[in-house]
C-alpha cells in the first residue's frame, strides 16, 4: 500500500491545501449534553464510502489537530467523525479558566461520546459499520464505550492508549493525595502540579518527532485560547490515576467482539507501556503493533514511521 504522506518540507503548504479541502465538505455542529453542556463536532462526508470513522482525541488536544489524519483516512475511503470533549476545544467547560481541565467521572466522557454516536454518526451511517480510532486518553473513553457496547462496533484502533499515566510520584499516593486535597478544596480546584500552555514549548521535550507538525500543532493553540487548557483539576487528575481499575476489569473486558488493533510506541514518556501489555492480554481479540522508535503521537512522528503507521492502520481497518 502506498501512501502519499506529507513530508517535513511539504508539510505546510500540503496542510494549508488540504484544509481547503476538507474545509469544503465540513459538516458542523454542536449537540447537547446530558448534563446540558455543548459538545462541538464535525464530520467529513466521503462519496461512495463503505465505513465510517469516529476519531476520539486525547488531553488538552481538540479536533483540528486530528485534520491532517482526517485527509489520510477519507482519501482512503472513511466517512470520518470527530468531537472535542468536554472541557477540550470548542466544546463546553465545566470549571474556569480555560487552561483548566476537568470531568466529574470518566463515566461522562463515556456518556457523551455514547450521545455523539447516536446522535450524528450512526444516523449519517445509514447502515454502514462504524469503527472506532482513539489516542491516549481517547483509548480509556473508547475502552468505556466498547465494555458498555461489546457488540455494537466492528474494529477498533487504541493508539498509545492511556491506562495509566507516568507520574512523578507512586500512583498510589497522588490518589489519595488528589482525594485529599478535593475533599477540602473541591474536585474542580486546580492541581497545583501542573503547568499552564507554554506558548513557546521545547520541540525536543514533546511527544512530537516532526518538527513540522509540532510548529502546526503549537501555532492553533496560540491562535485559540480554547485549545489552551494544559492544567487539570483535583478532580480529572484523580479520575484518570484511577481510570486503569475499570479499564482492566476482565469481567467488562471478556464480552467484547470488537476486532482491536493497538500501537503502543517504544518511546513513550507519557502513559505507562506495562498497563497497556496487561490490557491486551484481556482484550479478547487484540492485536499489538510496537513502533521502536516512535514517541507518544505517533502520528505526529517523522516521515517513515507515519507512513509505517498509517499502513498498518489501513491495513487493519480494511482488512
Amino acid at each position: 500500500m502506498e501512501l502519499n504522506v506529507f513530508s517535513e518540507a511539504q508539510y505546510p503548504e500540503r496542510m494549508e491545501a488540504l484544509e481547503q479541502e476538507l474545509k469544503a465538505v465540513c459538516q458542523k455542529g454542536t449537540l447537547i449534553a446530558f448534563d446540558g453542556l455543548e459538545l462541538y463536532y464535525e464530520h467529513f462526508p466521503k462519496e461512495g464510502a463503505e465505513a465510517c470513522l469516529v476519531l476520539v482525541h486525547g488531553f488538552t488536544e481538540f479536533s483540528e489537530k486530528y485534520h491532517e489524519l482526517c485527509g489520510y483516512f477519507r482519501r482512503a475511503g472513511y466517512h470520518v467523525f470527530l468531537y472535542d470533549q468536554r472541557g477540550h476545544g470548542l466544546s463546553g467547560r465545566q470549571v474556569a479558566p480555560l487552561s483548566l481541565s476537568h470531568v466529574d467521572s470518566y463515566e461522562d466522557y463515556r456518556k457523551d461520546l455514547e450521545q455523539y454516536m447516536q446522535e450524528v454518526v450512526y444516523p449519517q451511517a445509514k447502515g454502514r459499520p462504524v469503527y472506532l480510532f482513539g489516542h491516549s486518553m481517547g483509548c480509556a473513553v473508547a475502552t468505556l464505550y466498547l465494555q458498555k457496547h461489546p457488540k455494537e462496533i466492528q474494529k477498533a484502533v487504541l493508539s498509545s492508549p492511556m491506562v495509566v499515566p507516568v507520574a512523578p510520584l507512586p500512583i498510589w499516593f497522588l490518589s489519595w493525595y488528589t482525594k485529599r486535597e478535593g475533599k477540602k478544596l473541591g474536585f474542580t480546584a486546580r492541581f497545583p502540579h501542573t503547568k499552564d500552555f507554554d506558548p513557546n514549548p521545547v520541540f525536543e521535550k514533546s511527544s512530537d518527532a516532526s518538527r513540522s507538525r509540532f510548529a502546526h500543532h503549537i501555532k492553533l493553540r496560540r491562535e485559540e485560547p480554547r485549545y489552551q487548557n494544559a492544567a487539570s483539576t483535583h478532580g480529572w487528575m484523580h479520575n484518570t490515576l484511577n481510570i486503569h481499575k475499570k479499564l482492566l476489569d476482565q469481567k467488562a473486558l471478556s464480552p467484547i467482539r470488537t476486532e482491536i488493533l493497538m500501537t503502543q510506541a517504544g518511546q513513550d514518556k507519557v502513559v505507562y507501556l506495562k498497563p497497556q501489555d496487561k490490557l491486551k492480554k484481556r482484550l479478547p481479540n487484540c492485536k499489538k503493533v510496537v513502533f521502536p522508535q516512535a514517541k507518544h503521537t505517533i502520528f505526529y512522528g517523522d516521515e517513515e514511521t507515519l507512513r509505517n503507521y498509517l499502513r498498518c492502520v489501513l491495513e487493519f481497518l480494511e482488512g
